[in-house]
């Protein structure tokens, strides 16, 4: 991997995220200029190192810093960056009272980002979507807030409500008709969400969304048996369902506190293995989905 420069206005200065495998560049004011990604503990040690060495007011300095990265395989992220949490694959949905449950859109992952009036919409592996879908970019600009990072799913619906992988991968580049399933909020107004729980994180995003413009949805969840829940999703032939331990935090990377299981029966699942790297090749020019 390579490290992108990047310039960022003095002073500034890099500390741990918290996040594992990720270190973060910060303004005097607080403000997450950028994310550093790490391989192991002795890439964060030689990075953390590497990068706090030339700490100081002027760019020269840290642009140095900046660079050394390289060095050790670290990847500069853009501003607004958070690594996702990623569910884990089950066979079969939980059971019993401790889960809250989705419906998985056939889409691909999508973090819209705010601080003040600039907008990014960031997909799971950094790459900035902004302009691809400019109506949900205008919609979480007029939010009542100062500042927000809401994670959700980028979806295009057919005239029954369905969302539709096709239709988000074919047609213009620019999707005027996308919409953010919205089902997590991380940070808002300057709060860091990620440790809250998860019911409070998705009643802030439920508030922090009402009267919000098309293009941004919450997801309701449903809180029945995870079979249950499995068993209507499939009736209406969406991908799957999310279910998401009641009373957890939001963990970046792999997280066993939130289980999908797919619909064996629908698009997302029959395109499978080969085809579906060569259909998310086709919208981001790499080797997955965004």
């Amino acid at each position: 991997m390579s490290t992108r420069s990047r310039r960022f206005p003095p002073p500034w200065r890099v500390d741990d995220a918290g996040d594992g495998e990720v270190l973060r560049v910060v303004d005097a004011g607080g403000q997450i200029l950028a994310y550093v990604l790490y391989e192991d503990e002795s890439v964060r040690r030689d990075l953390m190192k590497r990068l706090t060495k030339d700490e100081a007011s002027d760019r020269g300095q840290h642009r140095q810093a900046a660079g050394a990265a390289g060095g050790v395989k670290g990847v500069m992220k853009p501003i607004g960056f958070i690594v996702p949490a990623q569910p884990v694959g089950a066979k079969v949905p939980p059971a019993g009272p401790g889960w809250l449950h989705e419906i998985k859109h056939d889409g691909f992952r999508l973090m819209g980002w705010r601080n003040s009036d600039r907008v990014r919409l960031l997909t799971r592996n950094g790459t900035d979507f902004t302009d691809r879908f400019p109506l949900v970019a205008e919609a979480i600009g007029k939010l009542p807030a100062r500042s927000c990072l809401i994670d959700g799913e980028i979806a295009v619906c057919n005239g029954m409500g369905l969302s539709v992988f096709d239709m988000l991968r074919h047609g213009p580049r620019v999707k005027r008709n996308a919409v953010l399933f919205s089902f997590d909020l991380l940070e808002l107004d300057g709060r860091d969400l990620r440790m809250e729980r998860i019911e409070s994180r998705k009643e802030e995003l439920e508030q922090l969304l009402h009267g919000a413009p098309t293009p941004l949805h919450w997801l309701e969840h449903l809180e029945v048996e995870g079979p249950i829940m499995f068993e209507l999703v499939c009736t209406l032939g969406a991908e799957g369902i999310v279910s998401k331990r009641k009373g957890s935090r939001y963990i970046s990377g792999r997280c066993d506190a939130w289980l999908k299981v797919k619909n064996p029966a629908a698009p997302a699942v029959r395109r499978g293995g080969r085809r579906l790297g060569q259909e998310a090749m086709a919208m981001t020019g790499n080797s997955a989905r965004p």
